[in-house]
């Protein structure tokens, strides 16, 4: 494929836009390894978290140790409520349409990294899953829908699960993800839940403060005795190996004798036998296997098993997994050095012999791997043994097989069974009370297949709100589109629904918008790899723009920029673009010039990683590394000035931000702990016009209103008082309304996960963020008091419900094929786009059955028809609440009237009689029975729309165009007094967010 071709969106086999664990991230995951060790940053976090959630976590005095307390979700969200500002979750609840390496080009329902699934032991609806950063989340419902349990805990970075089957309330989960990438992060010890996910509990922090978990198994006769596999860097002293817990995660302690050291890497598993509890199996990273008959005892002997299993040179990552209907047979999975899952044995006889079992061989990237299921076998791998046929057997990989064991002839076959769905996969479990159904847990969610992974269900994917996003940007003129990239699930654009629509595929990075062809969209891939779109992001226009652009790495494996490295529009002049690397690059024609023009920077330390293109002759740069240049444009001849102080600490710069109205001076933050004395992370730095003398100040607070030493991600400033400024930090957001001189916390609602950026939207007053993790959320600044739920219906695809009047006549800024709306089309107030028409094909076929229509479906699939006349029609309405409570109860009436041209009225006594119908239904004629939210399948969550139809057989008097209104009451909600006097529609609908109406076309 050449660099300017439009790209066919597949996975491509040159590798280009794929994701790599252990390259992803790793620079803005900085916080792990810059400014000490691990163990001593992860305190600085926790102080931070507790600072930012106005939180005290008991600690004991000696040695300044850390240790367990108990506390519920609710106590943790004592915020700071002087003010009643809340943020909202905007999505995406899921992404339609996300990548498969399927052959057949196969798109699904895509969320977040998946890291564990623990389905309850006796009511298959109720599953727990735990996300990457995103935390623990339950279905109640068999995945219809999903609610956050554990938002503000100190960690969200879930590794492990585990359900006690004899009490099925009590569920542990393990914080630190154990998959080895560099965005895996550590955590804050194990949390605990007595009553199914209300209320938890942190235990083991002092233990396993910096860990991660691999594995939790609870003990089936003795449910007080939990182990856990532990991991952590070596040498850090941290938690690492196998402990054991006998008083239900109150106390730990690490198993010694005869397991590897502490300074190891640790236990990539341990599983328990289900008959006898005195039996253990564990896995060592880089080791081997050990076994344990003594289970039970206080220092029980563990040893090494090894016949007929590999010497430990060509080994890395080892998973285990056995056989509940025959726990004498094991199986072991295991990775080589070069990440290549390429080892696979059983064991009949309780582990004294195994054999090997040949894997299949696979292609990747046009490349080979024989005897393998794959790469990234340190990242993405599991095992696990279906529970009632010790011969069949799923391994995980970047797909998902099956392995299933013919005894008549000795041999395996292998089905690569996860092609159809997410690749990378991590976790995986059985319905307990039917192994047919399976589900499988990647960097795309959770699926479900029903029949052995033949075929999966993606529908169950709805609701998780846990993307990793990285960078973002917003419309220049609309707060109904952001665009943002993620950890594996590509490119990203919130169109004012929380089912984002996928842009483009890959891993997603810094991302930009021309404020004057705003139609012009860019994004990163990883590496020096920039595409544009002339047509906002729409998935088939993207083109490459990286001709004249370095390759990510060099045939000696040296890098030329960041994982993933910024891109900038000139703000005067959006033609010119920057790019960084190790040098700055620029091109005058959006990128379609070849990059011809290179600008070194001196002396610099790190790659480019901010870029504040200011206009036409003057860019500020700065890198991952701390340094911080000035570069000026004279008679053509750019010139870099390094401007940063002799003594600035050698820490990541996310943000360059020039003050409004004033370019000579900036605001500078930095990631990373221990930036120096009294650890500062935002600067002002003023800038003269000539030399590379600067002034620096300390902005970040003073004494208790200082913010914590922790990462700082993002910064935003308002455009009218530049007193007044926000930042995006591992630890929440934080706001400062005097120049920096104090800063308090801004987080009220907000989970506690990493705020990676952020964007002002000033006409609208809305601050927008998006996570590394929980998704993207925003608050409006100039609302001090807000309802719990916000009921609204959109007049336009551009209709937020925010603003009133909604914006009419302006001009369509994405194309939606599904609403017949094409790019720059004008929008009108009786364009609601949450009514839409299904009405009968010639073969009086429908789209898609009744029931199956869901807010997805609804947006994504499902294209607005003509009525017919004298025929059956569907009428679909889809209702928002984007608030922080669910709905009570909603009230919905819909209606029509044939006289378009001069809409008539509403009649006398409407409001009076509403819900029931008017005397006069001359113009205005009710359509079937007022429905009542909330309703089953999908009830009106504040996370997620839901979908409410009528069928109505449409009279055979119809005009070309009939006007359908809908009107919605709620007691969370109420229509206000002053609606209930209005009776003209043009008035009515643009001012009223609970009333809608849409122009629809008639057919005979």
């Amino acid at each position: 494929m050449e660099d300017n071709d439009i790209l066919s969106q597949k996975k491509e086999e040159n590798n280009t836009s794929k994701d790599d664990p252990f390259l992803r991230n790793a620079e803005a995951n900085a916080d792990i390894f810059i400014g000490g060790d691990t163990r001593l940053l992860a305190e600085k976090r926790l102080t931070a978290i507790k600072k930012s959630r106005k939180k005290t976590f008991s600690e004991s005095p000696n040695n300044n140790k850390l240790s367990s307390s108990s506390f519920s979700s609710n106590e943790l969200s004592s915020f700071d409520n002087t003010t009643e500002t809340k943020w909202i979750q905007l999505g995406p609840t899921t992404i339609p349409d996300g990548q498969t390496y399927s052959r057949r080009d196969i798109r699904v329902l895509v969320s977040g990294r998946v890291t564990a699934i623990a389905p309850h032991p006796q009511d298959a609806n109720i599953i727990y899953l735990g996300a990457a950063q995103g935390g623990v989340w339950k279905t109640t419902d068999g995945g219809r829908n999903w609610k956050a349990k554990s938002d503000n805990l100190p960690s969200l970075a879930i590794g492990a699960l585990a359900i006690d089957e004899s009490n099925p309330l009590v569920v542990y989960a393990g914080t630190g993800e154990g998959n080895f990438s560099t965005d895996s992060q550590y955590g804050m010890g194990i949390i605990k839940t007595v009553d199914g996910g209300e209320n938890w509990e942190l235990k083991g922090l002092s233990t396993f403060f910096t860990s991660r978990f691999c594995r939790l198994a609870v003990n089936r006769n003795k449910s007080s005795t939990i182990f856990a596999a532990a991991t952590s860097s070596p040498g850090s002293n941290a938690a690492s190996g196998v402990y054991r817990s006998n008083d239900g995660g109150d106390n730990w302690s690490r198993m010694n004798n005869l397991l590897p050291p502490i300074d190891t890497l640790g236990a990539t598993d341990i599983v328990l036998d289900p008959n006898n509890s005195d039996i253990a199996y564990a896995a060592f990273w880089g080791d081997g296997i050990y076994k344990t008959n003594e289970a039970n005892l206080d220092n029980p002997r563990w040893n090494k098993i090894s016949n007929g299993l590999p010497a430990a040179t060509d080994i890395t990552r080892i998973v285990l997994g056995i056989s509940k209907s025959s726990p004498n047979t094991l199986y072991a999975l295991m990775a080589n050095s070069k990440r290549i899952i390429d080892k696979f044995y059983y064991t009949n006889d309780g582990g004294s012999t195994w054999k090997r079992i040949t894997l299949p061989g696979v292609r990747f990237s046009g490349k080979p791997y024989p005897d393998s299921i794959g790469v990234q076998g340190t990242y993405n791998i599991n095992l696990a043994v279906n529970p009632q046929n010790k011969d069949i057997v799923y391994l995980s990989g970047m797909s998902l097989w099956k392995a299933i064991y013919n005894s008549s002839n000795d041999s395996w076959k292998f089905f690569d069974v996860g092609e159809d769905i997410h690749p990378d996969n991590h976790a995986f479990a059985f319905n307990h009370q039917n192994p047919r159904i399976i589900y499988a847990g990647n960097d795309g969610g959770i699926y479900q297949s029903n029949d052995e992974g033949s075929t999966w269900i993606d529908s169950i994917n709805e609701g998780l709100c846990i993307t990793q996003f990285t960078f973002m940007e917003q419309h220049p003129t609309s707060d109904s589109v952001i665009l943002s990239g993620t950890q594996d699930n590509g490119t990203v654009l919130y169109r004012n629904s929380p089912a984002c629509y996928h842009s483009a595929d890959g891993d997603g990075g810094f991302c930009a918008i021309d404020h004057i062809k705003t139609n012009n969209y860019f994004h990163t891939f990883y590496g020096p790899d920039p595409a544009l779109s002339t047509r906002a992001g729409n998935f088939v226009s993207w083109r490459r723009i990286k001709k004249g652009l370095p390759p990510f790495e060099n045939p000696d494996g040296s890098r030329n920029s960041l994982f993933y490295p910024p891109i900038a529009l000139d703000k005067t002049n959006p033609n010119n673009i920057a790019f960084g690397g190790d040098i700055l690059y620029l091109d005058n024609s959006q990128g379609l010039g070849g990059w011809q023009e290179h600008i070194s920077l001196p002396n610099r330390k790190g790659f480019v990683s901010a870029i504040n293109y200011v206009n036409s002759n003057l860019i500020y740069v700065a890198t991952f590394g701390g340094s911080v240049y000035r570069l000026t444009k004279s008679i053509n001849q750019w010139n870099a000035h390094k401007i940063e102080s002799n003594a600035w600490p050698e820490r990541p710069i996310w943000d360059v931000i020039t003050l409004p109205n004033d370019n000579t001076k900036i605001i500078i933050i930095l990631s990373g702990f221990n930036t120096g004395p009294n650890n500062p992370h935002i600067f002002y730095v003023g800038v003269p016009q000539q030399g590379e003398e600067a002034t620096w100040t300390d902005i970040s607070g003073t004494g208790e209103n200082r913010i914590p030493d922790a990462p700082v991600n993002a910064l935003v400033i308002e455009d009218d008082n530049q007193d007044i400024m926000y930042i995006g930090m591992d630890a929440g957001v934080w706001r400062t309304t005097d120049g920096g001189k104090n800063w308090t916390p801004f987080n009220q609602g907000l989970p506690n996960t990493q705020v990676y950026d952020m964007r002002l939207h000033s006409d609208t007053r809305l601050l927008r963020v998006v996570t590394h993790g929980r998704g993207i959320w925003q608050i409006k600044l100039d609302t001090e008091t807000m309802n719990n739920v916000n009921i609204f219906l959109r007049d336009n695809v551009l209709d937020t419900g925010v603003v009133a009047p909604s914006p009419t006549d302006a001009d369509a800024i994405f194309e939606d094929e599904y609403q017949g709306i094409t790019l720059g089309q004008k929008l009108k107030w009786h364009m609601c786009p949450d009514i839409k028409i299904d009405s009968p094909a010639e073969d009086s076929t429908y789209q898609m059955d009744i029931e199956d229509v869901d807010y997805v479906k609804f947006e994504h699939k499902l294209f607005n028809r003509n009525i017919k006349r004298g025929k059956t029609n569907r009428i679909y309405l889809q209702v928002h609440n984007r608030g922080v409570k669910d709905v009570t109860q909603a009230t919905i009436k819909i209606l029509y009237c044939n006289n378009t041209n001069a809409w008539p009225n509403l009649p006398s006594d409407f409001w009076t009689q509403f819900p029931e119908n008017s005397q006069d239904i001359f113009n205005w004629k009710p359509i079937g029975e007022p429905k009542v939210l909330p309703s089953l399948p999908k009830t009106l969550t504040f996370t997620e729309p839901t979908i409410v139809s009528w069928e109505w057989m449409a009279p055979l008097d119809l005009s070309e165009n009939i006007g359908m209104l809908a009107v919605i009451d709620s007691i969370d909600d109420p229509l206000p007094q002053e609606t209930k006097t209005k009776f003209a529609i043009d008035s009515l609908v643009p001012n009223e967010k609970r009333v809608g109406v849409r122009i629809l076309k008639v057919a005979s």
